[in-house]
């Protein structure tokens, strides 16, 4: 579980910022499906892939009820019941870890937004590393689950993987620019650094997006290259990319 610990933090915090009063949902739909159609035409290979979701939830009213609304969240979306709440630098969090299909780890969070803001915060994040056809079928899981309890969610999913080359920065621009084509994406902001290669874009075939710069966005295509091991990492994101690229 060391990859929690690593990004799981920085995820939480940035998925507070974005998620709150900055999120859209279009039509009914598996966005994940078209990520791994983008993703899979690109020839890369996959190594992991991952859903998230950072909304905020019900009204918080006290730590007796955050410690229930955690209970029932972990029975929905059948993952051990935590009987106690968490201790996180000074905040009481609902907290519990589990696993899907055939090990593929989760973790749930329920914790107040801030002194300030009387709501709870729902934080679920899923790795896989499996066939990446569960990605899709996780994805169905999460959503059908959380709209059991009256939770519409905007679920964020990943892809992470390698090409074996060590492509130019032209090449990979060429490779994102086509993933981009593929989705009938029009580009809204680059970046392009010694380090990493990313464009974020909109395109109405995705469903979920976020609002940036006045604009919405749903995907995220990154790129950057990995000299020690001679290859370039090849990172997809909708709405957002939510892993380190």
């Amino acid at each position: 579980m060391h990859w929690f610990k690593k990004v799981f933090v920085i995820i939480s915090v940035f998925g507070i910022i974005l998620n709150i009063g900055l999120t859209a949902q279009g039509n009914q739909g598996n966005d994940s499906e078209l990520l791994i159609k983008s993703f899979t035409e690109t020839n890369a290979e996959v190594e992991a892939y991952w859903l998230s979701v950072g909304q905020a939830y019900l009204q918080f009213t006290g730590d007796n009820d955050l410690l229930e609304n955690g209970k029932q969240l972990s029975e929905v979306l059948e993952l051990p019941v935590s009987t106690i709440l968490k201790d996180i630098n000074n905040q009481l969090i609902y907290h519990t870890i589990g696993t899907w299909g055939k090990g593929t780890e989760i973790e749930l969070q329920l914790k107040r937004v801030s002194n300030q803001d009387n709501r709870t915060y729902l934080i679920f994040r899923l790795k896989g590393q499996e066939s990446v056809e569960d990605l899709s079928e996780f994805y169905s899981k999460l959503d059908s689950k959380l709209q059991q309890i009256q939770i519409t969610p905007v679920i964020n999913a990943c892809i992470q993987g390698f090409i074996n080359d060590k492509l130019n920065n032209d090449q990979q621009f060429v490779l994102i620019k086509g993933i981009l084509e593929s989705l009938q994406a029009s580009e809204i902001e680059q970046l392009d650094t010694a380090l990493v290669k990313s464009i974020s874009a909109y395109t109405p075939k995705l469903n979920n997006s976020i609002i940036t710069g006045g604009q919405k966005m749903n995907l995220q295509v990154a790129s950057h290259v990995n000299n020690l091991d001679n290859k370039t990492i090849l990172t997809l994101g909708t709405p957002i990319i939510t892993i380190e690229y």
